[in-house]
Order: structure tokens, then C-alpha cells, then sequence
């Protein structure tokens, strides 16, 4: 039996070290690639070379390259992927894109160990069945001809781009697919992210002489380039490629049609690079190392504060992450709005500073940490996105600027939630979120997808706010360290994180990164009463939403003082000097409460005032029956709502009517920040008569997509009383159609026939009716919609039933001209009363107004039907 548990723990331990050792090796791919630029056919013609190093257990009986510009032709796969998630604008670029401005990388030959093998290309994938598989720890050689035409640009490369920098050259090579030890990721490209193996390049590009290029790596022979490339000095020339041009030998060459351009990359997982004839090549040297940057000549006024810029931002990623390690960084105006590879970012126009630190951190969260961004973007755009508002925190932070006394009446406030995103938390309100850690291509749409990014921020807010500031620091510090030139997944974060801090983190990661759950705490009561010792206090807290978190409890004091208390998960808290710690809260209990000693009164508890929880009411995280409030006059709340108070707009409002006079009134317009507990009240003083008129109404989201809401009010001698309910089917945030499905009953009474617009007979007495609504609006490149309601009356004294049929649309004839049209068509049966009448549109088909099919009274209205029809056309320039 012992032998036996002896034998068992053996075995277990080999196993153990066997996959420690799998989560450690990684391949390595060489390149030499020697290509010629075509700029009258956009072709790049040439041979690549690649050595590549099988460094895991098993031999490898076939290999897989990216072919990544087969995805820029009508019908491809690409083109499919963008209408599924609603990108249609660049599927229609790609569909519309004609022979001679399609991508495509055509391979001549494949040899492998100098023998010409078969391959099979699908999509933008080729695969390649060997003869000899590669073994273990034996270098394998492929020699590949290959022509890629450049695509016309449409997103990431290609010739032409929106800013017309001539070439945007990305995902241009054959490129090995990355294998680990879940084996091959050879998916399709659909538009989004990238993998790739760590190793060495040397790319040699021949173009015409009078292009500049800036590319991943430093020049091997830069005098024979030029263009700047051979200066030891910080210089601007504007007209780079008008230098002396000297061969391979250093002799002048100033007949030669072309330049060759020699780079050289180690320790890089791509290659990219861009040229054009009107780049200015900006030369500053920081230490041992160059930073190039290459711009358009009409950019040059956008761009003289980029190199400065891009100095700061590189000096503090290099002392929070560790040290930029390459001996050039290249900056160049080209490719989308910003876009990284290696040693390189792309730029398009005028260089936000925002996005240049977006970028030049991917730099580290990309470029040195090479994480498999196609499965698990947020390590990548996430881990970036947190990483440059940091820099922008400390390196560009500005106050915003005074404002007069009409910017305080109009302007909406700033944004005082800097660590929070209200489109995240608006997702996770109206039930369309979606898990962070999936596959990049897996995503509903693109709008989801941008959580990649912004909810990653907050998730790692959140786990500053949940381990300590330091701590956290000391994290994000290790995880660099020990995945430096590496391929970290999300488990060696979560194992990182563990080890740092000391705590189990573990439930935190799966609800913030694979749940699309909700947080939600609220105060459900606080008492304190004094005791012999001080005060005994009493603090209850309700989990309303799922999503469990450690709480930081701001206590104040009777005399205005204040200490925070601590509510950890777990048995271990983070450290905050001075703060009282109470009892853990476990999981998975949806209330807690906690008795502790305070030396003096408790008169309020706020949980969270740092707002880096991303709690979705905050209206309850204080103490008192009544949600704090922010009252603004005139102010617009509808932009930066605060997340702290229910914020409530006040309004003069001056009105006339004919019966009624100068109507004098105040506005109140209500809202959480979220389209949550939407309320209005109008209040008028009407001078002719003498009386009063009021509006009240309230709408709030009972459940995602679904609101009820109600009303009541009396106007122009008419009061009433309604209530509803209202469900939106939206399948996606970018679906160009949207279908709402309403019930609401109302009560009307007319007790004064002083209706104001019409000179109509109105019959006094009660109406009680339900009406039943349907709607689907359609926004597109054309706009359209379509209403249909049924409405009936709840009472045999005033019984009516009335349907509508309404549709209008415009449909765009040229970039200046449009043509609409609108067409109605409905009936309304039994006892009509006038209001409850089927009415007509006014033959403007952007305007209505109520134009009666039948005016009587109850009294002596008899049994009968009144139908009506009809079209209204329009052109509009």
C-alpha cells in the first residue's frame, strides 16, 4: 500500500513538472525577406526565408502561414464577419473594392528543406503538409516566393489611405502561425487581432528612390538608404529622400532608380512599415536610443509636439513597466487612426496625444508581452488602455478651464468619474454586455468588443481598489517581468496576482472577465448608540446585483470627521492606515451586517467614494430614505450625468394660449444616469383664468429593454391618468432596426370644453381606454418606420375601437437631394369621440396635426365607422 501511494505521488509529480515545462516553451521564427515595391501595379514581389524552431515536445507533421490580405476581396470571409457584427460601412468598402484594388498574397512555391512541397490555401490560411516532420529542438527551413498586392485602403493597410499617405504596409508577408500548447491558432483573419512568434527579421526592400521609408527595426546600411537614417544628430529634413545617394559599396549612385532599404529586428513577433513621397523625417536620440518620426509635409504644424510627447510617454512606460529595450522607436503618419506592430506605430492625421500613448504602451502590452490577442484581447487592449490613462494622468493632466457664468447655466459638467465609463455600465443596465475574456472574433459587435478596452480598465481599477495601490503596483510590475518576450494568458496573471498580493483572487477574475453580471450594493440600515466603550454601531449592506466585492466603507462622524471602514473578501484585507476593519464578507450571501465599536457617533456611511467600483446604482450606497440629489438650472445632465445623485434639471417655460392666456410655468427634468427613474413635472400658472396646469410623468427599466411607465396631468381643462408598459427588441446595439412592442391604460376626464388648438365640439365626461402599440424603425443608409396601434375604449358608454397603420421613410437620392414620403391608413368604429377620432396627417410628411373624420358627442352619436387613407410624398434638398 505504501509502495503503491509512493508510485501514485511520483507519477503525479512528473506530470506536474511535464506541464510546467509546456507552459514555458515557445517557438521561434527567423525571417529574411528580400521584396521589391511595384508602385504601378501596388505589388510587393519576393522571397522570404524562414528558420523556424520547433522548442516543444512533439514533432510537427504540418505547418500554417497567415496569408492575411486574402480577407480585402469581395465575398470573403472578412467581408461575412463585418455584416454579422454590424460593421457594414468597411463591409461595403470591401465589397465594392474592384480587381485591380483587391489584397491578396499569391504564393509561387513553398520548399521546405530545399525540396518544393504542395500546400492548400483557404481563405487566409495556408497550410502545409510536410514530408519529415520537424522534430524537436532541429531548425526547419522554408524558402517561399510570394506576391502581395496591397490592397486600396481600407482598414489597417493598403495603398491610398483616408489621409493619403501612399502605403500602409502591415500583415504583408507569409506569416507562421503561432503554435502553443493548445496547438495551432490558425483562425481566419475577420478584421480584428493578431499572434504571432518571437524572432529575428531582416527585411530588405527595394523601392523607387524618391519614397521614404519607416519601417519595424533599425537600418543595417543606412547610408546606402540615406534619408536621415545615417545622422547621429537630432535633425528635421523636409525633403529627406533629396539626399546623395551612394550603393551597397558607399560609392555615390545618384542615377540609380531606387533605394535598398535594409532593416533589421531581434526579439520581435512582426514587421510593419509604411512609405511615402512627401514624409519630413523628424531624428531625436534619447540616450542609446532613436526615435523616428515620419509625417506628411502639410501635417508638420499638427506634429512639431509629437517627438517631445512620444519621449515623456516612452520615459514613464519605461519606469513603470521596465525599460523600452529596442534601440529604435518610429512614429510614422499611416494606417487607421492608430494602430501598433514592433518598434512602430501607425498614425493617421493629427496625432491625438491620447492615442499616441495608446499606442507606444501597446509597445509593452503587445510588442514585449506577446500575448495571444486573438483569444485574450483584454491582456492586450485592456492591460493598454488602463496603462496609457495612467500616463495621461500624470504627464498630461490639465484642469479643465474656468467657466464663465452662461457655460455654468448650459454647458454640461465635466467628467468628474474618470475611472469609471458610463457606456459599460450602460451596457450592463440594458442587458446587452458582454464576457470580456472571449474570443476576439466572438463578439456580438463592435460596440461590445470596445469593452475589450474600457471594461478592462475598470476591471483592473477595480483589483487596484480591491488589493491596495501599492500592491497592485508591485503586480502589474512582476507580470512584466516574468512574461518579458513571452506569451502570458490570463491564468499567469491571475497566478501573478495571487502571489503578489497573498489573497484568493481567483472569484474576482471569473465574475469581472467571464460573467456579464451586475454589481450592485446598497445600505439597508446603520445605526449607532452610545455604550459604555464609545458607540456601538451597526452597519447593514444588500447585495442586489450578483457580482460580489470588497467594500470600502466611508463613515461619517456627528462632527463632520470621517474614517473608512473595511468590509474584505476573504480573511485577508488590504492595508489602509487608520481604517477599522470589519468582519469578512463571504461570498454568494446577498446580505451582511456588522457590529463595531467607533469612538464617536456615526451619522452616514457612503460606500465607495473613490467610484472605482463599476456599482450600477449608486443612488443606494449612502445612508437616509431620501437618494441624494444635484439640482442644475438649465444644466445638461443628459452628457456626464453623475453617477452620485439623481440630477434634476429646473427650466422657466412661457407659453400662450388662446383660452387660457400667458401661461407661466417651471420645468423639472429628472434622470439617473443611465435613462434610469426618468421623471418630469411641468408646473403653469395660467393668467387669463386664473388657473393651474400640471404634468407629471415617470419611466424607469424594470428588467433590460423593459420599461413601465406612467403618468397623469391636467391641461387645457383635460385631466388624465395613464399607465404602461413598454419592451424594445434590439438584437444589436448596431442593428439598424429596432422594434418596440407598448400596452398603456389610460383614464381621461373632460370636465371643461376649453380645448385650446381647434375649434371642435368636445364631449364632456370619462374615457377609460387601453391601446396596444407597435413600432420598427429601421436606420440605415435609408431611414424608415412603421407604427401600427389598436385602441379601444374600457366602457360601454364611450365604447370605441380604432386602428392605424402608419409608415414614412427617406430614402437618399444623391448626396444632396432626398425624397420621403410618409403614408397613413386606419379605422375607427362605434361611439367616436372626437379626440379618440382616426385623424390624417397635414400633407407635410415631417409634421401632423389632428384633422378630425368625425366630431359628436355621445349623446347623440349613433353606431358608426370612419375610415380614411392616405400617401404624402416629398423631395428635400
Amino acid at each position: 500500500m505504501i509502495r503503491r501511494s509512493i508510485f501514485t505521488c511520483c507519477i503525479l509529480l512528473i506530470v506536474l513538472c511535464l506541464r510546467a515545462h509546456a507552459s514555458v516553451w515557445q517557438q521561434k521564427t527567423d525571417y529574411i525577406i528580400t521584396v521589391t515595391l511595384d508602385t504601378a501595379t501596388h505589388a510587393i514581389e519576393g522571397k522570404e526565408w524562414l528558420t523556424y524552431y520547433n522548442e516543444s515536445s512533439g514533432a510537427l507533421k504540418e505547418v500554417y502561414f497567415h496569408l492575411y490580405w486574402n480577407a480585402f476581396q469581395p465575398g470573403s470571409f472578412m467581408e461575412q464577419h463585418m455584416r454579422q457584427t454590424g460593421t457594414n460601412v468597411l463591409a461595403d468598402a470591401i465589397a465594392a473594392l474592384k480587381p485591380d484594388e483587391i489584397g491578396s498574397v499569391k504564393i509561387g512555391s513553398v520548399l521546405y528543406n530545399g525540396t518544393a512541397i504542395p500546400f492548400e490555401i483557404t481563405g487566409t490560411i495556408m497550410r502545409v503538409s510536410l514530408p519529415q516532420p520537424v522534430a524537436t529542438g532541429v531548425p526547419a527551413e522554408f524558402e517561399i516566393t510570394f506576391v502581395s498586392h496591397v490592397p486600396r485602403f481600407i482598414r489597417r493597410a493598403g495603398y491610398m489611405s483616408t489621409d493619403s499617405v501612399e502605403y500602409s504596409i502591415a500583415q504583408w508577408y507569409p506569416k507562421m502561425c503561432a503554435y502553443d500548447e493548445h496547438g495551432w491558432h490558425n483562425d481566419q483573419y475577420l478584421g480584428r487581432e493578431f499572434y504571432g512568434e518571437y524572432g529575428r527579421f531582416n527585411v530588405n526592400i527595394t523601392a523607387p528612390r524618391d519614397y521614404v521609408i519607416g519601417a519595424t527595426g533599425m537600418m543595417s546600411q543606412a547610408r546606402s538608404a540615406g534619408c536621415g537614417y545615417e545622422l547621429l544628430n537630432d535633425t528635421l529634413l523636409m525633403n529627406p529622400a533629396s539626399d546623395v545617394l551612394y550603393d551597397e559599396h558607399g560609392k555615390r549612385a545618384d542615377t540609380l532608380p531606387t533605394r535598398i532599404w535594409k532593416f533589421e529586428a531581434q526579439d520581435v513577433h512582426d514587421f510593419a512599415w509604411a512609405a511615402d513621397r512627401q514624409f519630413v523625417h523628424e531624428i531625436t536620440h534619447i540616450g542609446k536610443m532613436t526615435l523616428h518620426l515620419l509625417y506628411k509635409k502639410k501635417s508638420a504644424n499638427e506634429w512639431k509636439f509629437a517627438d517631445s510627447d512620444a519621449v515623456k510617454i516612452l520615459q514613464y512606460y519605461g519606469s513603470q513597466y521596465g525599460k523600452y529595450p529596442y534601440s529604435q522607436f518610429t512614429v510614422v503618419e499611416a494606417g487607421d487612426l492608430g494602430m501598433e506592430y514592433p518598434q512602430i506605430v501607425f498614425l493617421r492625421g493629427v496625432p491625438a496625444v491620447a492615442t499616441l500613448a495608446h499606442e507606444i504602451a501597446h509597445q509593452w502590452f503587445y510588442g514585449l508581452l506577446g500575448s495571444n490577442e486573438t483569444a485574450e484581447a483584454w491582456l492586450d487592449e485592456g492591460f493598454t488602455t488602463y496603462a496609457s490613462g495612467q500616463a495621461m494622468k500624470a504627464l498630461f493632466k490639465t484642469p479643465p478651464p474656468p467657466r464663465n457664468w452662461l457655460q455654468i447655466i448650459l454647458a454640461p459638467p465635466d467628467n468628474p468619474y474618470p475611472d469609471q465609463s458610463l457606456f459599460c455600465l450602460g451596457l450592463a443596465v440594458t442587458g446587452m454586455d458582454e464576457p470580456v475574456l472571449q474570443h476576439s472574433d466572438a463578439f456580438r459587435e463592435n460596440a461590445t468588443y470596445n469593452e475589450v478596452y474600457d471594461k478592462t480598465r475598470i476591471i483592473l481599477t477595480m483589483l487596484q481598489y480591491t488589493v491596495g495601490d501599492s500592491v497592485f503596483k508591485k503586480i502589474l510590475s512582476e507580470y512584466t517581468r516574468q512574461m518579458w518576450l513571452k506569451h502570458p494568458t490570463t491564468e499567469d496573471f491571475i497566478r501573478i496576482s495571487e502571489e503578489v498580493s497573498g489573497m484568493q483572487l481567483r472569484w474576482f477574475f471569473h465574475e469581472w472577465l467571464l460573467t456579464t453580471d451586475a454589481c450592485d450594493y446598497a445600505v439597508s440600515g446603520l445605526s449607532s448608540t452610545p455604550d459604555s466603550a464609545g458607540y456601538l454601531t451597526t452597519l447593514s449592506v444588500e447585495q442586489r446585483g450578483k457580482i460580489v466585492m470588497p467594500l470600502d466603507v466611508q463613515l461619517t462622524y456627528a462632527d463632520g470627521t470621517r474614517q473608512t471602514a473595511l468590509i474584505p473578501i476573504g480573511w485577508r484585507a488590504k492595508n489602509v492606515p487608520g481604517a477599522i476593519v470589519l468582519p469578512q464578507m463571504p461570498l454568494f450571501v446577498s446580505s451582511y451586517s456588522a457590529q463595531f465599536e467607533t469612538p464617536k457617533q456615526v451619522a452616514s456611511v457612503y460606500i465607495d467614494t473613490s467610484f472605482r467600483i463599476a456599482d450600477v446604482n449608486r443612488l443606494n450606497n449612502t445612508s437616509g430614505f431620501f437618494p441624494p440629489m444635484r439640482f442644475g438650472f438649465l444644466t445638461q445632465y443628459q452628457t456626464n450625468s453623475p453617477l452620485d445623485d439623481y440630477a434634476i434639471s429646473v427650466a422657466p417655460r412661457i407659453w400662450y394660449a388662446q383660452q387660457q392666456g400667458t401661461k407661466i410655468g417651471l420645468s423639472l427634468d429628472g434622470s439617473y444616469a443611465f435613462s434610469e427613474y426618468i421623471s418630469h413635472a411641468d408646473f403653469y400658472f395660467n393668467t387669463l383664468n386664473r388657473t393651474a396646469d400640471w404634468n407629471l410623468s415617470y419611466r424607469t427599466p424594470v428588467a433590460p429593454m423593459l420599461d413601465v411607465y406612467g403618468s397623469a396631468s391636467q391641461e387645457y381643462g383635460i385631466r388624465s391618468v395613464e399607465i404602461g408598459a413598454e419592451k424594445t427588441f434590439r438584437p444589436m446595439l448596431a442593428s439598424p432596426a429596432r422594434q418596440t412592442l407598448s400596452f398603456r391604460v389610460q383614464y381621461t376626464d373632460l370636465p371643461q370644453n376649453i380645448y385650446p388648438f381647434y375649434n371642435l365640439l368636445w364631449s364632456n365626461g370619462e374615457l377609460n381606454t387601453a391601446k396596444l402599440s407597435y413600432s420598427c424603425i429601421y436606420t440605415g443608409r435609408t431611414h424608415w418606420q412603421f407604427n401600427a396601434e389598436y385602441e379601444g375604449s374600457l366602457t360601454k358608454q364611450t365604447g370605441f375601437v380604432r386602428t392605424k397603420l402608419e409608415g414614412s421613410g427617406t430614402l437618399p437620392v444623391s448626396s444632396v437631394f432626398d425624397f420621403s414620403m410618409r403614408a397613413i391608413a386606419g379605422t375607427s368604429a362605434e361611439r367616436c369621440l372626437c379626440k379618440k377620432c382616426f385623424t390624417l396627417p397635414a400633407p407635410a410628411p415631417k409634421t401632423s396635426s389632428r384633422i378630425p373624420c368625425i366630431a359628436t358627442s355621445p349623446e347623440s352619436a349613433s353606431r358608426r365607422t370612419c375610415r380614411g387613407i392616405s400617401f404624402f410624398p416629398a423631395a428635400a434638398a
